[in-house]
């Protein structure tokens, strides 16, 4: 199973303001799950690392308006 980060744990691992952070996830520019009918974003802990490393993303929008955004699987 995963390892959750919330928002404040990732601006602390990052470095980043609330702000920037935001920015981020409403551009799709870092993996996160945003969950149907939920406000609240979740970050993968793995996924953030691979992310630093220089990962390319893919967005996943599932049908019942949650997101999935992740490092893209290398081929």
């Amino acid at each position: 199973m995963p390892a959750y980060l919330l928002s404040e744990d990732v601006q602390k691992l990052l470095g980043v303001s609330d702000r920037t952070l935001k920015s981020f996830v409403a551009r799709r520019a870092i993996p996160h799950r945003r969950l149907p009918g939920v406000r609240r974003t979740l970050f993968v802990e793995q996924e953030i690392a691979e992310w630093v490393d220089g990962a390319e993303l893919e967005v996943v929008e599932t049908p019942a308006g949650g997101r999935v955004v992740k490092p893209r699987a290398e081929t």
